[in-house]
């Protein structure tokens, strides 16, 4: 591979200076495009009040600013926020409910063990660069405003060593105040995949912005933005523009075919080295160039008037800046979005007012007002009046009006009634009251006499008002994959490059890129080569881990209860040092003590390191190890079938032989049977019995068959002379009878 795209934090490096007609048509055409997503009113007022929805809820007197404040300029204006307790229940369901990237094979060149490599680079640089921080400012702004952003980049991976020219990626940077200073160009797809170019504009105060690029430099780029009057406050900034333009261009590809292997590479001419080409045409690889459509990504940063620095193409094939989406759709043919602030601001203004106006009542004429007579007051008395509230007199003086003879006329002259709210009003405070109660019922709540199991089930459901949020930040997360794994591709790719990996549980370990592997059938290849094949990112929604130990406890609690009740102690005490291994912090020392506990017990798979320390121990009691052990039980398993196939075969061969002596004993000597032969395997002495069992039962039946008809046979001659003999005596007896008869009738 040729060496990697310069970083995008090494802009002091080389840029080139706008003066060249290309950098000026550059300019010219990123000014159109800008002017074109910019300046229509509907997108200026929909980025104004996104900025407002952000206010409304952050910002000191942002509740009335605006027309609405104007009318109650010189009443109560209290903030009575009925919209942050909802939104901070969005954002901890968002906390609560991390997306995880993973990454699989997308073709036959990608491999499982490579897609794993990739997880574990990914989770690394999130780790190293807080990348978590640039998704939950985007988040956040999204659910308060709409919309946010944040983008990925390239640096070094030691930018304080010199001679060490690796990179790394950044998966996450911050863009503050998205709504105002993010911009594509083109595309209608809610994850910013089709956009032709972007546009990021930066504000920096006059003196940096001097610093950095001369004070012949200082032409701002236009903003365009739309602002209400009480927003046109500013401070004193500068603004540039990063520009990513996206660039397709017809590229040599070079094909590269391994004639004995049928194996086929495919490089763009900077991808690979001359010293590549020439290794592997030595080793009998076949060359062929074709024409394909490469897209790049260009990057440019512009002033009003010019472009300050030509980036170069940055690494991977896509514009590296993920948007986030609170809700969004398409009007007339402008995207529109808003967060959970935009709809429920006009109620919590009304209840603001409403409040203000019972505020204002019951300062201004909190009780009735006496009306008297100047002459019944006196300096002493009006002062006395005056301060009765705040010194709590028990009573006031008043000089009394009299008639003429000298009798009392009057104490006053009359009364000033305090004022009352009126009915409508106050219907209308109780609807807003109610309305925004309903809207953030069961945000903080635990009712009474909830089990277990439904709290777990309810912490287990993502909110209604939650779901499209977390919907959203999920696809924008499957985006920045998309991005990771094409810079990935362009910046990790040196031969047997040691890179940090990170698994899902949050240990350290380290791969070697391009390493040389050996299959179990003695083909060779390499591992963890991220240019061959491609590699799609699934983004799912899954539980923090602080969630999932949380409801492993409870549950661990639980079973252990259910089976102290039981009766059974020695499956409660698992259960229990099983909740002990889910307990982190200050009791770590706890879950890892628990842990050796079970795994002495024989529960749970141990570690190498785990196994060896068990091994140990094991040998310092004189016990045989749990390995050990293992071993030996499987020896007596092994035995046990041994002594039972000697007992079955013993057995076999004793009703073999009790079987030929019944048929020798019923047929005659013929009917022994001889010894068998064309056996499957003859010299198992099992089959030897079997077949002679099987034999010998087979000519017992026979021998008892043929004494059966033998017998039958004898009975048959012995009947039929028994018959005949019958049959002669009657015969006898009549020619005995009839001589008889002859006689007697001569006499």
């Amino acid at each position: 591979m040729s060496d990697a795209p310069t970083p995008e934090s090494d802009i002091e490096e080389g840029g080139a200076e706008a003066d060249s007609k290309r950098l000026q048509d550059v300019w010219e055409t990123a000014l159109t495009e800008f002017d074109a997503v910019s300046t229509p009113l509907a997108v200026q007022q929909l980025r104004a009040e996104s900025l407002e929805d952000r206010a409304f809820t952050v910002r000191t007197g942002a509740m009335w600013e605006g027309p609405w404040g104007d009318n109650a300029e010189n009443s109560p204006r209290p903030e009575i926020d009925k919209i942050t307790k909802t939104k901070d229940k969005i954002l901890d369901d968002w906390n609560k409910n991390r997306v995880v990237v993973d990454f699989v094979p997308a073709n036959d060149a990608a491999d499982e063990m490579t897609a794993e490599t990739l997880d574990g680079l990914y989770r690394a640089d999130c780790y190293h660069y807080n990348a978590s921080q640039a998704r939950d400012n985007a988040v956040r702004e999204a659910v308060g405003g709409g919309f946010g952003a944040y983008r990925l980049s390239t640096d070094y991976e030691d930018p304080s060593d010199p001679d060490n020219e690796h990179q790394r990626v950044i998966p996450g940077i911050m863009i503050p105040d998205a709504d105002q200073s993010v911009y594509f160009y083109g595309g209608v797809s809610q994850d910013g995949s089709d956009a032709e170019s972007a546009f990021i504009i930066t504000r920096d105060l006059i003196q940096i912005a001097k610093a950095k690029w001369g004070e012949d430099n200082l032409n701002p780029w236009p903003s365009n933005q739309w602002k209400y009057q009480w927003d046109w406050y500013t401070t004193d900034t500068a603004c540039i523009a990063e520009y990513y333009k996206k660039e397709v261009v017809d590229a040599d590809r070079i094909i590269l075919t391994n004639p004995l292997t049928d194996e086929v590479e495919r490089y763009f001419e900077d991808e690979i080295t001359a010293e590549a080409l020439s290794e592997k045409k030595a080793t009998g690889w076949k060359r062929r160039t074709r024409k394909n459509k490469r897209t790049r990504v260009h990057k440019y940063i512009l002033n009003g008037t010019k472009v300050l620095k030509d980036c170069g193409y940055i690494a991977g094939e896509n514009i590296p800046i993920v948007p986030v989406y609170g809700n969004t759709e398409f009007v007339d043919g402008v995207r529109y979005w808003w967060g959970y602030t935009r709809k429920r601001k006009d109620r919590n203004r009304i209840l603001n007012t409403a409040v203000g106006n019972y505020v204002e009542t019951a300062s201004l004429a909190p009780y009735d007002v006496p009306i008297v007579a100047p002459e019944q007051m006196t300096d002493e008395i009006a002062a006395d009046w005056a301060n009765a509230n705040i010194d709590r007199k028990p009573f006031l003086y008043l000089l009394p009006l009299r008639n003429e003879d000298g009798s009392i006329a009057s104490t006053q002259i009359g009364t000033r009634k305090a004022p009352e709210v009126s009915a409508a009003t106050a219907q209308l405070l109780q609807l807003v009251i109610a309305e925004a109660a309903d809207d953030a019922q069961d945000v903080e709540e635990v009712r009474a006499n909830t089990s277990y199991e439904a709290m777990d089930l309810a912490a287990e459901r993502v909110d209604a008002r939650s779901a499209i949020y977390i919907d959203n930040a999920c696809l924008a997360v499957q985006r920045e994959g998309v991005i990771y794994e094409s810079m990935a591709r362009a910046v990790y790719f040196e031969d047997g490059r040691k890179v940090e990996t990170r698994t899902e549980e949050g240990q350290d370990g380290t791969a070697t890129l391009m390493q040389p592997v050996t299959s179990d059938n003695g083909a060779y290849g390499v591992r963890n080569d991220l240019s061959k094949g491609t590699y799609k990112c699934v983004a799912t929604v899954q539980q923090a881990t602080a969630t999932v130990q949380q409801r492993e406890f409870n549950q661990c609690v639980a079973m252990a209860e259910a089976a102290a009740k039981a009766g059974d102690q020695e499956l409660a005490q698992v259960y229990i040092l099983r909740a002990a291994t889910a307990m982190r912090g200050s009791t770590k020392d706890v879950a890892d003590w628990a842990r050796k506990k079970l795994l002495g017990m024989g529960i749970g798979t141990p570690t190498k390191e785990e196994a060896a320390e068990l091994a140990r121990a094991a040998q310092e009691q004189g016990q045989p190890s749990a390995a050990e052990q293992a071993l030996q039980a499987q020896t007596a398993e092994s035995a046990s079938k041994v002594q039972l196939n000697q007992a079955k075969t013993q057995e076999s061969a004793a009703s073999a032989a009790l079987k030929l002596a019944q048929a020798e004993a019923v047929g005659g000597p013929e009917a022994a049977p001889d010894v068998p032969s064309g056996l499957d395997h003859p010299a198992h002495p099992n089959n030897v019995v079997d077949a002679t069992e099987k034999i010998a039962s087979a000519r017992l039946k026979d021998a008892q068959a043929r004494k059966i008809d033998h017998e039958i046979g004898h009975q048959r001659i012995k009947l039929g002379s028994e018959l005949t003999d019958a049959e002669h005596q009657r015969e006898m007896d009549r020619r005995a009878a009839d001589r008889d008869d002859r006689a007697n009738d001569a006499a």
